[in-house]
C-alpha cells in the first residue's frame, strides 16, 4: 500500500472514528447533580422532587436538599418540584451542575384539590371551588364541620340555633333554592355519600358550590356539596400524634338579661295602684333574689382528646384514630360524650390492585334538660327560690306561695328525672382500584353502615309531671341500614398537546330506616328505666321506610396546552320517591375556563402571575322531602285504634302520581385573579332558576288534608361572591397572612301555584309568627302587621291601618292603637336571610409563634324575637319575669315621652304585645369568632426531646359579638321545620365562649 493510499485510509477512518465518537456522545447519558433550595431563606429544601418530565423517572433530595440523577441526553427536561412550592422545569443542555431555588406556592397554584371522584390540580377547575386545609379550620373546638366553616367560605352561611352540646350549627350554601324541600348541603367523606367523620381526623374539606362541581353526584347536591378527606400517612415515614385540648366554656347572653328581685318589684310598682301594691307586692319580697338564669347557667368543662397512628411505605398507606370528647352542658344536666374510631388503609397489592378500607365507629350520649328548666328560668321571677330555707327543694310550688305561673320546681323535677339519647353508627367502605393500562382504571367502592339509637323520657312519680300517672317512661327507637356501591371506569390519556380524562360508571343504593319504635308506660317506682317493668303499657308504635335509588353517570374532561378546559358531565337518576313513570330523570352540566396567565400574550404583564376566567351551567335534580315524607306519590293513612273488631285507618296524606323531580339550572361565571404571588382574589356570579319545585300546596278544609305534594312554583335564587387571600409579609422567621370572603345573594319567587289568581300563601308555624311566599317577593319573607311605635301623648301602642277604597285599593295608611284594625292589614316586612355575609381573619408567626383571629359578620337580616312577646309584654303577663332594657330603650311614663314601650299597665296595654314587627329586630352582626396563639417548639430542640413536633396552644371561640339585637345571640335557625320559621329565636340554649388549651405531640 503506497503511502497516499495509506493517509487516505487513515483520514478515512479518523473522520469515521469522530463520526461514532460523536453520535456516542450524543445518545451517551449523562449524570446531572445540584441542591435545591427556597427562596425565602436560601435554605435547602429537603424530600424535594426531581423528575424527568414525560417519565416515571425521578429522584428525590436528601436532607441537604442535594440530588443526583441520570438522564438519557442533553433534551432531557427535568421538573423540580416541592410541596407548597411551584414547580420549575429546565432542559439539561450540557449542564452537569443544575441549582434551582423554588419559589413559595403561596396561593395554592398547585395545589391538588378534591373534586366529585377525582383530584385536580387548582388551574384546571372550572368550577366554583373552595378548598381548606385542616389548619384553616381546626382552629375551633367542635362536633361539626359546619361550625368549623363559619366566616370561612364565601356563600356559606352557618348559624348556631342551639348551644345544646352535640348540636351542630344550620348551614346553607348559596342562599334559598327551594321552598319545602330541606335543601341542605351533601356531605360527602372519603368519597362517601354521608358517611361520618370526627373533626379532628380531617385533612382537608372542599365546597362545591355551582352545577359544574355538584352535578355528578346528583339529586342530593343541588344545595351544593362538602367533601371531607380525612388523614393519611406520609410516604417514608410513620408517626403517632396525640392532641389533648381541656378548658372551659360559659354562656354568651349577649345583650340580653332579665330583672333581678328590686329591678322587677319597681316595674310592677309602675302596673299596681299604689293601694294593691303593698298587697300584691309586699317589701318581704325585696328579701329574696334567686337569679334563676346565672344559677341555671355557667361555666362548664370541655375535654377533647385524639390519638393517631399513621405512616406509608410503597405499598401501604395507613392512618389509625381514637377520639373522645366530653362536652359538659353550661346548662345543668346537659352534657354530651362522644366516642370515634377511624381505621384508614390502604395497599398496593400488586402492580395493577389497589385496596383500600375505610372503617369508622362513632358512640354519643347527650342529656337533655325539660323544657320547664331550659326555658323556664328564662320566666322564672327571683323572689321564688327552688329551694326552703332548710336547703330542700320545693315540690308544691303553690304551697311554698311561688308568684310565677309555673306547675313544677324544674331544679326538683331536674334531680329525679331524665332525658337523654343515645346514638352509635358504624360505616365500612371498600374499595378497588384496577389498573388497566396506563391510562385506564376501574375505580369501584361499597360501602356498608348502619346506626341505632334510643331517645328516652323518664318522669318520676316523685315530681310533678310523673306523680299524676304514678311515673311514666317514653321510648322512642331507630334503626337505620344502608347499603351503597358505586362503580367508575376512568381513563386518563394525553395526545400531544391535547389531555382528555373522565369516567363512566354507575350507582345503587338501598336505605332502611326503622324509627319511633316504643312506647308509652305508666306507673313506676323512682329509679325505674324499663317499659316493662310499669304497671300499664301503652300501644307499641313505629314505622319502618325503604327507599332505593339508582344511577349512571359518567364525565369528560378536556384540556389544550393546559390552558384551555372544557368539562361535560352526565347522569341518569332513578328514585324509588317518585311514581314509575316519573322515577327516572337526565341531567346535565358544563363547564369550561381559560387560564389567561399561561397566554404569551401576558408574559410581559409581570406583576399578573394568575388569571382564569370560568363558566358553568347546567340542571341538577332535586329529589329531597322532609323527614315524614318518605312516598309522597303514594297516598298514605294512619292506623288509630280499633272499630268492629278490626284495624281502623284513616287517611293521612293525599298521594300525586304525577310528582317529578325539582330542577335548578345554575349559572356560574367566575375570575381567579392573582398578582405578585402574594394577592389572589376570587369573584363569582351565580343566577339559579328553579322549576317544578317540590311544594306542599295547600288544599281546602273540605278536602280534609291540609296540603298535597305538587311540582308548582318557580324560584330564581342570585348572589355575588368575592374571596380575596393575601401574604403581606413572608420572611425566613415572619409572616403575615390576610383573608377577606363576603357574599351577598338575593332570592325571588317567580311563580307559586297552579290554581288561578293564587300569587301569594302564608306559611306558620308555633305560636303567631307568620311569613309569607310572594310572586315578585322573597322566600320566606316576614308577614305581620307593621309597628309604628308609641304616641308620645299618652303612651299607647300604634301601629299601621291600611284604608282601602270600594274596589280594594289602597287609598291611605294611618296610626291606631287598635289591634284588630292593624292585625286586618298584615305587611311584608323583610327577610330572615342577610343581605351579604362573610369573614375576614389574619394569620402572623414569627419563629415558632403564631397568632390567628378569625371573624364572621352578617348584615341586613329580620330576627322575630318571640321570647319578647311574653318576657317583654307591658304588663300583660305579672306572673314571668321582665327582660331589662336595653340601652336607648325607655318605657312611656309622662306626655310628651318619645319611648320605645308603650305605658306599662296591669293586664297589657291594648294588646301591645301581639305579633307585630314591633319584636322583628336587625339580626346584623360582627363576631370574633375564634382568637388562636400557638407556639411550635422548633425542630432542632424537638429532635433532642426524642420527638417531631411540639405544639402549645390557647385558643378562644366566640370572645366577642357586636349587635343591636336584643337577644342572647344572633345565630338562628336557617331552615323551616315542624314546629319554626327560619329566623325565628324563643328562649334558645345559648352558644358559649370557650377558653381551650391545646398540647399537641408527636412521636
Amino acid at each position: 500500500m503506497n503511502k497516499s493510499l495509506l493517509n487516505k485510509v487513515r483520514v478515512i477512518i479518523l473522520v469515521i472514528s469522530s463520526i461514532f465518537f460523536c453520535l456516542a456522545n450524543i445518545n451517551a447519558q449523562i449524570n446531572v447533580h445540584g441542591k435545591i433550595t427556597s427562596t425565602v431563606d436560601d435554605q435547602p429544601l429537603p424530600g424535594a422532587t426531581v423528575q424527568i418530565q414525560g417519565t416515571s423517572k425521578g429522584v428525590i433530595t436528601d436532607v441537604n436538599g442535594d440530588y443526583e440523577i441520570t438522564v438519557d441526553n442533553s433534551d432531557a427536561i427535568l421538573k423540580f418540584s416541592y410541596v407548597g412550592y411551584l414547580s420549575e422545569e429546565i432542559k439539561v443542555a450540557d449542564q452537569q451542575e443544575i441549582n434551582m431555588s423554588l419559589t413559595p406556592d403561596i396561593l395554592g397554584l398547585q395545589e391538588v384539590v378534591v373534586t366529585a371522584y377525582s383530584e385536580k390540580a387548582k388551574t384546571e377547575i372550572s368550577s366554583s371551588v373552595v378548598s381548606l386545609k385542616s389548619d384553616d379550620i381546626n382552629k375551633v373546638t367542635t362536633n361539626g364541620i359546619a361550625d368549623m366553616l363559619i366566616g370561612k367560605v364565601a356563600g356559606v352561611q352557618a348559624e348556631n340555633a342551639s348551644g345544646q352540646p352535640g348540636e351542630t350549627a344550620d348551614i346553607r350554601i348559596r342562599g334559598v333554592g327551594s321552598v319545602f324541600s330541606p335543601q341542605k348541603p351533601l356531605i360527602v367523606v372519603d368519597g362517601v355519600v354521608g358517611g361520618t367523620y370526627n373533626p379532628n381526623d380531617i385533612e382537608s374539606v372542599t365546597v362545591l358550590k355551582d352545577a359544574g362541581a355538584t352535578g355528578l353526584y346528583g339529586s342530593e347536591a343541588a344545595s351544593g356539596v362538602i367533601l371531607i378527606t380525612t388523614k393519611k400517612g406520609i410516604k417514608g415515614s410513620s408517626e403517632i400524634r396525640a392532641k389533648i385540648t381541656t378548658g372551659y366554656k360559659k354562656p354568651e347572653f349577649g345583650n340580653f338579661s332579665m330583672m333581678n328581685t328590686e329591678e322587677l318589684y319597681n316595674y310592677h310598682k309602675m302596673l299596681y295602684s299604689p293601694a294593691l301594691f303593698p298587697t300584691a307586692r309586699p317589701d318581704s319580697l325585696l328579701n329574696h333574689d334567686f337569679d334563676w338564669v346565672n344559677n341555671s347557667y355557667g361555666k362548664s368543662n370541655l375535654t377533647s382528646v385524639n390519638v393517631s397512628a399513621s405512616g406509608a411505605n410503597e405499598k401501604t398507606n395507613y392512618y389509625l384514630s381514637v377520639d373522645y370528647m366530653d362536652d359538659q352542658g353550661t346548662l345543668i344536666g346537659t352534657d354530651y360524650h362522644r366516642y370515634s374510631v377511624r381505621s384508614n388503609v390502604s395497599h398496593q397489592l400488586n402492580k395493577w390492585l389497589n385496596i383500600t378500607t375505610n372503617i369508622t365507629f362513632n358512640h354519643s350520649t347527650s342529656d337533655y334538660a325539660h323544657w320547664n328548666l331550659s326555658e323556664g328560668v328564662f320566666r322564672l321571677q327571683p323572689w321564688d327560690s327552688p329551694y326552703y330555707p332548710n336547703g330542700e327543694l320545693v315540690y308544691n310550688v303553690n304551697a311554698a306561695g311561688w308568684l310565677s305561673n309555673v306547675t313544677a320546681n324544674p331544679y326538683q323535677s331536674m334531680k329525679y328525672n331524665k332525658l337523654d339519647n343515645s346514638d352509635m353508627d358504624g360505616l365500612g367502605n371498600f374499595r378497588f382500584g384496577i389498573k388497566i393500562t396506563d391510562w385506564l382504571k376501574i375505580d369501584s367502592w361499597t360501602t356498608v353502615s348502619a346506626a341505632t339509637g334510643k331517645y328516652e323520657e323518664i318522669y318520676s312519680p316523685l315530681t310533678y309531671e310523673g306523680a299524676t300517672n304514678g311515673g311514666e317512661i317514653y321510648n322512642s327507637i331507630y334503626i337505620d341500614k344502608s347499603l351503597d356501591h358505586t362503580s367508575l371506569l376512568k381513563f386518563d390519556r394525553t395526545f400531544g398537546n391535547h389531555g382528555l380524562d373522565g369516567f363512566v360508571g354507575f350507582e345503587a343504593s338501598k336505605y332502611v330506616h326503622e324509627y319511633d319504635y316504643g312506647g308509652t308506660a305508666y306507673g313506676i317506682l323512682n329509679g325505674q328505666q324499663i317499659l316493662g317493668v310499669a304497671g300499664q303499657q301503652e300501644k307499641p308504635v313505629g314505622d319502618k321506610v325503604e327507599e332505593t335509588g339508582m344511577s349512571v353517570l359518567s364525565q369528560l374532561n378536556y384540556n389544550y396546552l393546559k390552558k384551555y378546559f372544557v368539562t361535560v358531565s352526565f347522569r341518569r337518576d332513578g328514585d324509588s320517591k317518585f311514581s314509575p313513570r316519573h322515577k327516572y330523570a337526565t341531567f346535565f352540566t358544563y363547564a369550561a375556563s381559560w387560564l389567561m396567565s399561561s397566554e404569551q400574550f401576558m408574559q410581559q404583564i409581570k406583576f399578573i402571575h394568575y388569571l382564569k376566567l370560568r363558566a358553568s351551567y347546567g340542571a341538577v335534580g332535586n329529589s329531597t322531602f322532609p323527614s315524614d315524607s318518605y312516598y309522597p306519590y303514594f297516598p298514605s293513612f294512619v292506623a288509630a285504634g280499633v272499630y268492629n273488631s278490626q284495624s281502623a285507618y284513616f287517611p293521612d296524606k293525599p298521594g300525586n302520581y304525577d310528582l317529578t323531580w325539582e330542577t335548578s339550572y345554575p349559572l356560574n361565571l367566575g375570575i381567579d385573579f392573582g398578582v405578585f404571588n402574594r394577592v389572589e382574589l376570587n369573584i363569582d356570579y351565580y343566577n339559579t332558576h328553579t322549576k317544578n319545585l317540590l311544594f306542599q300546596d295547600p288544599l281546602p278544609t273540605s278536602q280534609g288534608y291540609t296540603y298535597q305534594w305538587k311540582n308548582v312554583g318557580e324560584i330564581q335564587n342570585k348572589g355575588l361572591e368575592l374571596n380575596v387571600k393575601a401574604t403581606v409579609i413572608r420572611t425566613k422567621d415572619l409572616t403575615w397572612d390576610l383573608n377577606l370572603n363576603i357574599a351577598s345573594n338575593k332570592n325571588k319567587l317567580l311563580a307559586l301555584s297552579d290554581k288561578q289568581g293564587v300569587n301569594s300563601i302564608p306559611i306558620q308555624r308555633t305560636g303567631d309568627a307568620t311569613q309569607i311566599l310572594t310572586v315578585g317577593g322573597g322566600a320566606f319573607d316576614w308577614y305581620m302587621p307593621k309597628w309604628l311605635g308609641v304616641d308620645p301623648n299618652n303612651g299607647d301602642p300604634l301601629w299601621e291601618n291600611i284604608i282601602y277604597d270600594a274596589n280594594g285599593n289602597i287609598i291611605g295608611r294611618e296610626a291606631t292603637n287598635d289591634y284588630s284594625l292593624a292585625a286586618q292589614d298584615y305587611q311584608d316586612m323583610g327577610s330572615p336571610f342577610p343581605k351579604f355575609s362573610g369573614g375576614f381573619g389574619t394569620r402572623i408567626s414569627y419563629k415558632g409563634f403564631s397568632l390567628n383571629a378569625t371573624f364572621a359578620y352578617s348584615y341586613g337580616n329580620k330576627i322575630y324575637h318571640s321570647g319578647r312577646q311574653e318576657i317583654d309584654n307591658d304588663g300583660e303577663n305579672i306572673s314571668v319575669n321582665a327582660m331589662k332594657l336595653l340601652p336607648g330603650w325607655s318605657r312611656w311614663q309622662n306626655p310628651g315621652d318619645n319611648a320605645t314601650h308603650p305605658r306599662p299597665i296591669f293586664g297589657g296595654n291594648m294588646n301591645s304585645n301581639k305579633y307585630s314587627s314591633r319584636y322583628l329586630e336587625d339580626g346584623s352582626y360582627l363576631r370574633l369568632r375564634n382568637l388562636t396563639l400557638a407556639y411550635d417548639l422548633p425542630q432542632e430542640f424537638a429532635k433532642k426531646a426524642k420527638l417531631k413536633g411540639l405544639r402549645v396552644s390557647l385558643s378562644m371561640d366566640n370572645l366577642k359579638t357586636w349587635t343591636k339585637y336584643s337577644g342572647m345571640d344572633p345565630d338562628i335557625q336557617l331552615y323551616l321545620n315542624g314546629e319554626n320559621l327560619p329566623g325565628t329565636q324563643y328562649f334558645k340554649y345559648p352558644i358559649s365562649k370557650q377558653y381551650l388549651l391545646g398540647l399537641e405531640i408527636s412521636l
